[in-house]
């Protein structure tokens, strides 16, 4: 259930408590201000790395696939994506792949996923997002003959546990994320899609 994110909704006395050093400092006052049910157990989650630092920032990402004229026209597709965060800074996150093996994505589905990556020092202000494509011979859904293949993407948006920030983006003039090209989404992307 983490990893499909669904554990980082928190209502009332669930609230999230960040997985670390201070986990116990925030459970504490959580519980002296009345937060949280001290008479049933907390659970907490946690992704960590291979390397140095093993502590990673954890975002819910939810993707939804365009359910346009132009996603639907270019139909269902196989692949996989991946995610680099940018903060303010300009400093870039670890590459993350959504999935770890290719999945198949249809116009219109709204697709939830636990990621975790390195620390940049702040939330991101932006996503370079990339579609990775492999054919199979023996499987004819994944054959782009005439078609580029590239998955219309209609936002995403991350949600991270530890700066306890949102940010939703999508591409440029509602472009999509063709195969090994990388594609910057932004949120004023989003503002220049809505005041058209």
């Amino acid at each position: 259930a983490f990893l499909a994110g669904n554990c980082t909704s928190c209502d009332n006395h669930h609230y999230c408590i960040p997985m670390g050093y201070h986990s116990y400092g925030i459970y504490k006052r959580l519980q002296a201000g009345g937060l949280v049910d001290t008479n049933s157990n907390i659970a907490l989650y946690a992704l960590t790395g291979n390397s140095k630092p093993f502590c990673r920032v954890h975002y819910e990402v939810v993707l939804k696939v365009a359910n346009t004229t132009a996603s639907i026209t270019h139909g269902p597709e196989s692949g996989k994506l991946s995610i680099t965060l940018v903060d303010r800074n300009n400093n870039k996150s670890d590459h993350m792949f959504l999935e770890e093996e290719q999945k198949f994505y249809k116009p219109g589905v709204i697709e939830k996923k636990m990621v975790a990556v390195k620390d940049t020092g702040h939330p991101p202000v932006f996503v370079i997002v990339e579609w990775k494509y492999e054919t199979n011979l023996f499987n004819p859904m994944t054959w782009r003959l005439l078609k580029s293949p590239s998955i219309y993407v209609e936002y995403m948006k991350l949600s991270s546990i530890e700066y306890n920030t949102d940010i939703t983006v999508c591409p440029k003039r509602n472009k999509p994320v063709v195969a090994n090209l990388p594609t910057i989404m932004k949120p004023k992307y989003l503002v220049e899609i809505v005041n058209k």
